[in-house]
C-alpha cells in the first residue's frame, strides 16, 4: 500500500501569541508593528537574543570612554558609573542566547532597558564635560551602540525605538547644552537623527517578518500535502517515530497506529473527474478529523489513502476512534453542484510496543488494513503489537 502524510488535529486559537503570563508593558513592547504578524510574535522576539558579540564591542568601547574621562580628567564619577555599568554588562550578556530556555523576555527586556539607560548615562556624561575627547569618543560609541541595537533588536520594533531613545538622547541633549560653538545645531538633528533610525528599524522589522513567513511557508509546504494540508508522509515518519521512541521509554503509554483506504473513492474520480476527486478528498480530511481528539496525527498518505496516530490509547479507545473514523466516512458528501457522493473506509491498525520501529509498525497495519479489505470493506481489523 502507498504511504501518506500525517497532521495533527489542534483545535486551540492561537489568539494573542504573547505569552499570556507576559506583563502588560512586555506584550506592548514586543508587539509587531502588523497586527497580520502576530502569529509569528515568538519568532521575531526570539530575534532579541542573538548578537553577544555587539555587547562585547559595545562593553569594550564604553569602558574605554570610562577609562579615559578617569585618568584624564576626574576619577569618582567614571568610577560610580562603572559600578552601574558592568551588572548592565552582565546581564545583557548572560540573558542573550537564551531563547531555548525562557518561555518569557521579560528578563531580557528588563536587563535590555537597564542597558540602555546606563549607556545612555555614560555617553551623556561624557558630553556634559563639554571635554572635546570625552565628547567625540561619546559621539562615536552611541552612534555605533544605537545602530547596532536599532539592528539587533528590530524584531520588537517599539522596544528597538524605546531603546534608541534611551541610547541617543542624553548625549544629544547635553552635546547641545554644552556652551561650544555651533553645538546646539545637535539638538535640532535630534530628530531627525530618532526618525532615520526608526524608519530603519520598522523597515528590518519587516524584512524579518517577510523571511520569517516565506520560512514557515516553505516549512509548511514541505511537511504538508498541498491539496488537503495534513502534514505528509515526510512528517508523519518523523512523528510516528518520535512515538515509537516515547512509547519504548519506561512508563510509556500505548499508543495505536491507523492505516485507512477509502473505499469507492475511484469510481467517483471517473465519473466526476479529478476536480470532483479532489473536493472529495478535502471533505474525508476535514470530516476524519472531527471524531480525533486533541493531539492525535491524521495524516494522508497519498492517493485516497490516510493514517492516524492516537497517542496513550488503549485497544477499547482505539477500536471506537476506529468506528466513529468508519461511521464519519459512510455518511453521504454533499459537493456543490454534484448529488450526494457515498464512500466508505476500511481501517488497519496496530498498538505500538517498546520494541516497535517505523518500518515494521507500518507493515503490520498495512496487513491489517487488507484483512479489512478482505472482511467486507468498511470495517476494522487491530492488531495487538507490532
Amino acid at each position: 500500500m502507498a504511504s501518506a502524510s500525517p497532521i495533527r488535529i489542534d483545535r486551540e486559537n492561537p489568539g494573542d501569541a504573547a505569552c499570556p503570563a507576559d506583563p502588560a508593558w512586555v506584550r506592548w513592547l514586543t508587539r509587531p508593528a502588523d497586527p497580520e504578524n502576530e502569529a509569528i510574535r515568538p519568532e521575531l522576539t526570539r530575534l532579541l537574543y542573538t548578537n553577544r558579540s555587539s555587547v562585547l564591542f559595545a562593553t569594550l568601547c564604553l569602558l574605554m570612554v570610562l577609562g579615559c574621562y578617569g585618568f584624564y580628567f576626574d576619577w569618582r564619577v567614571p568610577a560610580v558609573l562603572v559600578t552601574l555599568f558592568i551588572p548592565a554588562a552582565v546581564l545583557r550578556y548572560r540573558m542573550i542566547g537564551y531563547a531555548e530556555r525562557v518561555d518569557s523576555p521579560t528578563r531580557l527586556l528588563a536587563a535590555s532597558l537597564y542597558w540602555s539607560i546606563i549607556v545612555g548615562a555614560i555617553c551623556g556624561e561624557g558630553a556634559r564635560t563639554g571635554e572635546p575627547l570625552l565628547m567625540i569618543l561619546s559621539g562615536l560609541v552611541i552612534v555605533a551602540v544605537g545602530f547596532g541595537g536599532a539592528y539587533n533588536n528590530a524584531g520588537a520594533p517599539r522596544f528597538a525605538t524605546l531603546q534608541t531613545i534611551l541610547f541617543i538622547t542624553p548625549y544629544t541633549l547635553f552635546a547641545g547644552l554644552s556652551g561650544m560653538p555651533g553645538m546646539p545645531v545637535i539638538l535640532l538633528q535630534l530628530p531627525l537623527w530618532l526618525i532615520g533610525i526608526v524608519m530603519m528599524i520598522f523597515n528590518m522589522h519587516r524584512t524579518h517578518a517577510q523571511l520569517i513567513r516565506a520560512e514557515n511557508k516553505a516549512q509548511h509546504l514541505a511537511f504538508h500535502d498541498s491539496l488537503t494540508s495534513l502534514p505528509n508522509r515526510a512528517q508523519f515518519m518523523n512523528q510516528l517515530s518520535n512515538e515509537c521512541t516515547r512509547v519504548a521509554r519506561p512508563g510509556g503509554r500505548t499508543s495505536y497506529v491507523l492505516y485507512l483506504d477509502l473505499d469507492g473513492f475511484k469510481p467517483v474520480n471517473d465519473t466526476y473527474g479529478h476536480t470532483t476527486g479532489d473536493d472529495l478528498l478535502r471533505a474525508v480530511a476535514e470530516r476524519l478529523s472531527a471524531p480525533l481528539r486533541p493531539g492525535d496525527l491524521l495524516g494522508r498518505l497519498g492517493g485516497d489513502e490516510f493514517a492516524v496516530i492516537l497517542r496513550d490509547t488503549n485497544a477499547a479507545q482505539a477500536a471506537a476512534v476506529g468506528e466513529s473514523l468508519i461511521a464519519a466516512a459512510r455518511a453521504p458528501f454533499h459537493l456543490e453542484d454534484r448529488p450526494p457522493i457515498t464512500i466508505g473506509v476500511s481501517i488497519g491498525g496496530v498498538a505500538l510496543a517498546p520494541s516497535s520501529d517505523v518500518r515494521h509498525t507500518l507493515h503490520v497495519a498495512d496487513t491489517m488494513l487488507y484483512a479489512a479489505k478482505r472482511a467486507g470493506k468498511g470495517t476494522l481489523r487491530l492488531a495487538d503489537a507490532a
